[in-house]
């Protein structure tokens, strides 16, 4: 899954909740691609922590790829590496 727009937030949130929804039965292995974010707020942040809950019930997980560097501070202090994979962008490392 994609997230397309810069800036996630509660628009983005909306279609990425839908998208692992018609997805997580088929796959409980989520892969969520955050090259095209630049920024991401609390909604973002709270709905990967959403996808990671749902895909673990499933027995599965969640990798988050292609962070940028703001993001991936976001991420970083909220806690969702200690819960899913998030792997930063080449620029952020």
């Amino acid at each position: 899954m994609r997230v397309a727009q810069a800036e996630f937030t509660r628009d983005a949130s909306s279609a990425l909740r839908a998208d692992a929804a018609a997805r997580i039965d088929g796959d409980p292995h989520l892969v969520v691609d955050l090259a095209a974010v630049a920024y991401i707020d609390m909604v973002g942040v709270g709905t990967l922590f959403h996808l990671y809950r749902i895909a673990a019930a499933r027995g599965g997980s969640l990798r988050v790829l292609n962070v940028g560097p703001r993001a991936f501070q976001r991420l970083r202090i909220s806690g969702l590496p200690q819960f899913a994979a998030v792997e930063p962008s080449s620029d952020s490392r």
